[in-house]
Order: structure tokens, then C-alpha cells, then sequence
């Protein structure tokens, strides 16, 4: 037998004088006559359990995730702590508690206690789990068999403290599956330094537990690399040749994992065959006949409550990759508050994530696929055929309301097919206000990667009148935002809308308007087969205002391609316009005509100094400046009508032209003002960053090459953000600088 003196108190406490006796053979008496005495025999000291599942070799990353944990666990000397890791179905969550456990169980010299909540009910059912059979089963590991386990739960809960106190220190203790906070508050144990590491079944709200003191962590998709490597491991094969399929599991281990399982059972050719679209995509990730990846998501849909099901079901019908709570109300015909209600809930439920910008989105894209199959599914809680397309047209209709305010708000009186007379009437302006134009754009740059996917469902479903609306909205977005693929897909669907409907005015002004994203692009003939198109449709329908805008389109492009004709077709849209009495029209002419006479000075003797640089501005041959003083006379003459317009938006963009030939005939300092003014007009669209390049050319050829790098960076930034062509030879430009990494 060993007699140790006990170890002096922790700072600030009293000192207690102690012996602690330790035995491997029974003690019948220990005598002291002051002070504490410790008995421990062998008979009373428990084997640490460690009986939590390793996590398989397919394990990759989480490591913030695990840190996160660690940190949690580091600051419970004199506590016990709650971590609740959650997520979405086939996240992973299970896998990382029992990473954390082989990385840190040595932490605990009480060793693990393992619980896999599932098997003692409540999942879909809060509060009829059972926790008696759930602390008989524990305390079966701690060595007390069924039998001789007490009857109530009060009872069991202290001897389940009271065998804690038998082990040899600190405990972790597992809970997988957890579902409901009972579960978790059972099986606290008494030991400071203690942890309970809870794994949470998707659709469970354990966010009670936070009264407890408990820490969340979050377990979102893996990132595409991690995602990559997952399959890896588990096909023992590089994911080259399902490069796509690995990535449309959008980093979910679980659909990974049974892909790859998949993979062998099929080969590449079959598989790929079988999830080639969204619709087949769930139904291939299958194993012996089960569909494991959609069973999982099951699970957790249903044991939501019945307002959140429904709420699932209707937004998996949303064409969108994330969610506005206005595009959810109507969805839901809730209005906005409830609807944000129905969002935070699903949220905390993890089947849909919560954005940064106040949107959400569904945790990933099978879970989305998932909530659409269960609204078609009509053979149990399913939409009617009815309502499904009800719920679709009421979020198109909430899209194109939404665009047209905003197109509204940018200019009442451009040209378009729209009578917003008629089609706002009685609807409430989301924009109306001080900023109007700004919130507009703001609403445009949050919907952005939307809008294109709901025009494509408003054509599949036969909502042409719709899908035209929208599509001509949206130009005058695309227009400053300038994402030309965007642009090219929902005037295609438009045009096609249009002449389904027999709408030749509508089909005649999209064809056209599409040519110039076409032309920006290089696809110059494409370009010119809708104008063709657009030209005849024009000429049938007799619109003197819509032919002129056929013409102008003609001319932007021949200024590509043949600069002389091009300003033979803005004289025939000026005029046109002029017999229409549209002063905005004949004005754009005349903008347009200018930009095609620079065009024409550049090529008479002047290398424009574009964005790769070029020629020294005003050093160019007598025909070039007499080309550029036309120019600048036409441009000052356009830049005057609009400010009798009040556009001063399109003032702006004449500015820009304007100063560009102003520094072409020598006026350096002219011109900086001028480009200086419209970049600080066009602030936050394409137009600002092409006033800056111009901008950096004026500024190379007076030498400074600091304002020269800056005015790039401005550029560059703008033409980033929206993915546009140019930017790339910017980022050249300025590397050959020497500005380092641009941007």
C-alpha cells in the first residue's frame, strides 16, 4: 500500500490538509485524525471505456471544424462543456466527432462513452425518446449490469454520475443521432473537464442547449479539392474522367462516397449515363437497389413539422440557386415576415444554409433535387400538378414585377415592349424612395445567378408572355452589367417567346438587342443573323420608332466591320426617329456616329491607345484630326440633347467618346476632366471602367505612370466583378507595368 501526501489546493483556495490512499487489495479501515481521506481501491476504480467508432479511412479535412472543438474543450478545467456539431444530411458530422475523438480522446483519462441516440426513438416525434433504456444502456458499459440498474430515472441518472466518479478522470462523452435536448441533458456527466460531443440528426433543434452553455459548430460541404480527394480514397482512383459527376455532388461525403461504390459496381460509361441531369442525378447514387444518398435526406424531411415540409416542397420548385425571402414568399403566398420565419426555421433545421447577404440557399444541390422530387411526388405528400405550376408562375411573376420596377427605376422612357402602365398597375414599387436607382441594382446584383435560370423556367413552362417580359427588363441591366452570356441566354429565350406568341415587335427589339452582346463577344456573324432577322420583323410591323432601332444596332456593328456604312445606318436611324419625334433616339444616332468617325480618325492615321497601349494621342495625319474634330463636334452635339433630356446617364457615356477624341487631338488636360466626370456618373457599371482605361491612356501619354497603374487597378476591379471580356488584357497591361499581382 502507497500513502501520498495530497497535492496543495489550486490558487485562491484554501489549503485542507489530506491523505489519499491507494490499494489493490480491499481496505477494511482507514483511520485520520484531521483533515480529508481519499479511499481508492482496485474494487473502486472503473477501466477508462473507449468505445467510440474510429472514422473510416475515407476521413479528409475539417480541420477548422475539429479546431473549433478543441479550443471548446481546452477551457473546461473547472466545467463541463456541450459541443453540438450540425449540418445537413450526409455531411459527415458523425465522422468528424469520431475524428475528434482518435485526434483527442488521450485528453480524457476517463476515456469515451458512446451513445448512438437513434436506437432510443424520438426522431419526427420531439419528446418520446427514451431515456431510461438509454441510461440502462450506459450504465451496462460502466458495469452495471441491466439487471442490477435502479428503476427510475432519477435514480439511474445518479448512478450514472456516481460510476462517472469511479473513472480515473475527465470523460468524453459521444452522442450521434442526438434529436432532441433531453438526450443530451441525461447524460451530462459531473466531472469537470468533461465534454459532451453531440452529434445532431438533421432536423433536429437542439439550439435549447445553448442555455447549457453549448458551443455550435457547423459542418458545411467540402471544398471541391477535399471533395476530389474523398473520392479518391474510396475508388482508389482519380476522379478525371467524372470530373463532373464528383463535382455535382457538391462536396456531400455521403454522395461521394456511394459514387464511388457506384463506380465500381458500373463502370464510368453507365454511371455517367444515369446522372447526366438533375433528374436522373439522385435516382444514380444507389447501392444494391437502395437509394442511400435520398433515403438519408427522407429521413430528415420527415421529421420536420408539417408547415416546414411544406415549405421545403415549395421551394425545391424555385428555379434559383439561392433564395430571397420575396421570391420565398411567394412560393409560399405568405407574406415577407412569415415566409422569413419558415426560412430561419429550415435553417436551423440544416436543410437550408442562411447567406451572409440575408438570402439562404439549400445546404446543397442534392438536397435541392431532393425538395423538388418530394413536391412531384404525388403519391405521398407531393403538389398537385396545379400547384406546382401555381407556385412557379407566382415566383416568375414576382421576377418579372421585380425587374421591371428596377428597369423603371434606372429610366422611365427607353424603348421597350412592356406598357408599365399596364403591367405595374396596382403592384407596389420595391424600389420607391430616395436611391431608387441603387436598390434597384442592388436587388439585380443579389438575384444575378437567378435570372437566368427562372427565365428558362418560365419558357419550359409556357409562360411566354412572361419570359418576354422579363428578357426585356433584363437588357437594360445587362446593358451596364455586361455579363454577355447572361444577356445572350434570356434574350434568346425571349425572342423565341416571341415568336411563338406572334409578337414580330417584341421578337424584332430582343433579336436586335441581342446583337450587341453577340458583337461585344466577337460572334460578329451570329450578330448579324439576328439583325437580319430583326430588320425584316421590323420593316412588317411599320414602327417608325423600332426600325430606327434596328438601324442604330446596324451601325454599332458595321462600325466593326465596314465604318462608312455604319454611318450611312445612324443617319437612317436619325431620321427615323426624327419623322417618330423620339429626341432620345435621333440623339443616340448621333452618339453612335461619332464613336464610328473616331473609329474612322484612328484608322486614318492614329493607333488608338487602347487598353494594351498604343500611339501617342494627337501626333496623327491631317485626315485623322479632321475625322476626330467631326467627331468631337457630333458627340458635343448628342452630349447637349441629352442634357435637354435630363439623361444624364447617357451624357455620361457621350462624355466618355467625347474626351476620348478630345485627347486625340492633343488635349490631355481637356480630356481627363471630361472622362474624369463620366467615370464618377457610370460609377458601378462597365462604362466607369472603360472611362478609366481611357483615363490610364491619357495619363501614359503624359508619362505618369503612376496614374497610369491606378486608373488600371479601378478598372480592373470593375471588369472583375462582372466577368467582363477586357479584363484580362487590363491585367496584362498592368503586369507590364510592373505592378506586381494586379488587382
Amino acid at each position: 500500500m502507497d500513502s501520498a501526501q495530497s497535492p496543495g489546493p489550486p490558487p485562491g483556495e484554501r489549503f485542507r490538509p489530506g491523505n489519499e490512499f491507494r490499494s489493490d487489495s480491499h481496505v477494511n479501515a482507514v483511520f485520520q485524525a484531521q483533515g480529508d481521506v481519499n479511499v481508492n481501491t482496485g474494487a473502486d476504480v472503473l477501466d477508462p471505456p473507449h468505445l467510440t467508432p474510429l472514422p473510416t479511412a475515407f476521413f479528409v479535412n475539417r480541420d477548422s471544424e475539429l479546431a473549433h472543438v478543441s479550443e471548446t474543450a481546452a477551457h473546461l478545467e473547472h466545467a463541463v462543456g456541450v459541443c453540438v456539431v450540425q449540418g445537413p444530411p450526409g455531411v459527415g458530422k458523425r465522422a468528424a466527432v469520431r475524428e475528434f475523438v482518435r485526434r483527442h480522446g488521450d485528453r480524457f483519462p476517463g476515456g469515451d462513452i458512446y451513445v448512438d441516440c437513434a436506437d432510443y426513438g424520438s426522431l419526427g416525434t420531439p419528446g418520446t425518446a427514451n431515456l431510461q433504456a438509454m441510461l440502462v444502456d450506459v450504465l451496462s458499459a460502466l458495469r452495471i449490469a441491466p439487471e442490477h440498474a435502479p428503476r427510475g430515472r432519477s435514480q439511474l441518472a445518479a448512478c450514472y454520475r456516481r460510476q462517472l466518479n469511479r473513472l480515473p478522470g475527465p470523460v468524453l462523452v459521444v452522442l450521434e443521432n442526438a434529436a432532441e435536448p433531453a438526450q443530451v441533458r441525461a447524460l451530462l456527466p459531473n466531472r469537470p473537464g468533461s465534454l459532451v460531443l453531440v452529434a445532431a440528426v438533421p432536423g433536429a433543434d437542439l439550439g435549447e442547449l445553448a442555455l447549457d452553455g453549448a458551443e455550435f459548430v457547423s459542418v458545411g460541404r467540402l471544398a471541391d479539392e477535399h471533395g476530389a480527394e474523398v473520392f479518391r480514397r474510396a475508388a482508389g482512383r482519380a476522379p478525371d474522367a467524372l470530373g463532373g459527376l464528383v463535382r455535382s455532388c457538391d462536396g456531400l461525403p455521403l454522395a461521394l462516397l456511394v459514387l464511388a461504390a457506384s463506380l465500381r459496381a458500373r463502370g464510368d460509361a453507365e454511371l455517367a449515363a444515369r446522372a447526366a441531369d438533375d433528374r436522373r442525378l439522385l435516382a444514380a447514387l444507389v447501392l444494391g437497389g437502395r437509394p442511400i444518398v435520398a433515403a438519408a435526406f427522407t429521413l430528415a424531411y420527415r421529421a420536420l413539422p408539417a408547415d416546414l415540409r411544406a415549405a421545403y416542397r415549395r421551394l425545391g420548385l424555385l428555379p434559383a440557386r439561392d433564395i430571397g425571402p420575396g421570391a420565398a414568399a411567394a412560393a409560399l403566398a405568405a407574406d415577407p415576415a412569415a415566409a422569413r420565419d419558415l426560412l430561419d426555421r429550415l435553417a436551423d433545421a440544416q436543410m437550408l444554409e442562411r447567406r451572409s447577404n440575408g438570402r439562404y440557399a439549400f445546404a446543397n444541390n442534392l438536397i435541392r433535387l431532393h425538395a423538388r422530387d418530394q413536391a412531384e411526388d404525388e403519391s405521398a405528400e407531393g403538389e398537385p400538378l396545379e400547384r406546382r405550376e401555381a407556385v412557379l408562375e407566382a415566383v416568375v411573376r414576382h421576377y418579372v414585377l421585380h425587374a421591371a420596377f428596377a428597369d423603371r427605376a434606372k429610366r422611365a422612357d427607353r424603348t421597350r415592349v412592356a406598357d408599365h402602365g399596364e403591367l405595374l398597375a396596382g403592384h407596389r414599387d420595391p424600389f420607391a424612395g430616395p436611391d431608387a436607382k441603387e436598390r434597384a441594382l442592388a436587388w439585380l446584383d443579389a438575384e444575378r445567378h437567378n435570372l437566368v435560370p427562372v427565365a428558362e423556367a418560365a419558357f419550359d413552362a409556357g409562360f411566354t408572355r412572361l419570359t418576354i417580359l422579363l428578357a426585356d427588363a433584363l437588357t437594360s441591366y445587362y446593358t451596364d452589367r455586361r455579363d454577355l452570356v447572361a444577356w445572350i441566354a434570356t434574350s434568346t429565350l425571349g425572342a423565341r417567346a416571341a415568336r411563338a406568341e406572334g409578337d414580330a415587335w417584341a421578337e424584332a427589339r430582343l433579336r436586335s438587342m441581342m446583337s450587341r452582346p453577340l458583337t461585344d463577344r466577337g460572334d460578329l456573324d451570329a450578330a448579324r443573323a439576328e439583325l437580319d432577322t430583326a430588320r425584316r420583323l421590323a420593316d412588317e410591323t411599320g414602327d417608325l420608332v423600332l426600325r430606327a432601332s434596328v438601324a442604330e444596332f446596324e451601325g454599332r456593328l458595321l462600325t466593326r466591320t465596314d465604318p462608312a456604312a455604319a454611318l450611312d445606318a445612324f443617319a437612317r436611324s436619325r431620321e427615323l426617329n426624327e419623322r417618330a419625334g423620339e429626341r432620345r433616339g435621333a440623339a443616340l444616332a448621333l452618339t453612335f456616329a461619332a464613336e464610328t468617325l473616331r473609329v474612322l480618325g484612328d484608322a486614318a492615321g492614329v493607333g488608338a491607345p487602347g487598353p494594351d497601349g498604343g500611339d501617342a494621342p494627337g501626333t496623327g495625319t491631317g485626315s485623322a484630326r479632321d475625322l476626330y474634330r467631326r467627331a468631337a463636334e457630333t458627340y458635343g452635339a448628342a452630349l447637349r440633347d441629352f442634357h435637354d433630356l435630363d439623361d444624364d446617364r447617357m451624357a455620361a457615356r457621350t462624355g466618355i467618346g467625347l474626351g476620348v477624341v478630345r485627347a486625340r487631338l492633343g488635349d490631355a488636360a481637356g480630356a481627363a476632366d471630361i472622362l474624369r466626370t463620366a467615370a464618377a456618373a457610370l460609377r458601378g457599371t462597365h462604362y466607369a471602367a472603360q472611362a478609366s482605361v481611357h483615363l490610364a491612356d491619357v495619363a501614359r501619354a503624359t508619362g505618369d505612370t503612376a496614374a497610369e497603374r491606378a486608373h488600371l487597378r479601378d478598372a480592373l476591379a470593375v471588369y472583375t466583378e462582372f466577368k467582363h471580356p477586357d479584363r484580362d488584357v487590363v491585367a496584362e497591361r498592368l503586369r507590364a507595368l510592373g505592378s506586381g499581382q494586379p488587382g
